[in-house]
């Protein structure tokens, strides 16, 4: 084998690790359930996911798609409203929440 094609395969090799780890990671839905009881089996199974959805909590979010890099917070008479911020390589995301609901998100 050529050098070229020995280093294509150990680079491919340590992207297919380094999967197998991220995904190890990730809570199963059987772990979520058992660290929040009061979760139904189709939120963690959704959460587990990634998914998210109109009336989670904040904490259900946090869950699904982890820390926000930012979170624009307005207080007032009515109410706490956020926009929590997630960025990726190429895009952001914004999810509203109101007093820590879930309201709309933007893709």
């Amino acid at each position: 084998m050529s050098s070229d094609t020995l280093y294509t395969v150990a680079v491919v090799l340590a992207l297919v690790l380094l999967g197998l780890f991220v995904q190890s990671l990730a809570p199963t839905a059987e772990e979520l359930c058992v660290a929040h009881p009061t979760w139904s089996a189709m939120d963690c199974q959704r959460i587990s996911e990634g998914i998210i959805w109109l009336g989670m909590d904040a904490e259900q979010l946090q869950a699904s798609w982890g820390r926000p890099a930012d979170i624009n917070r307005t207080v007032s008479a009515y109410g706490v409203r956020e926009q929590w911020v997630y960025r990726y390589s190429s895009t952001t995301r914004y999810v509203y929440l109101e007093d820590g609901i879930v309201t709309s998100w933007q893709d």
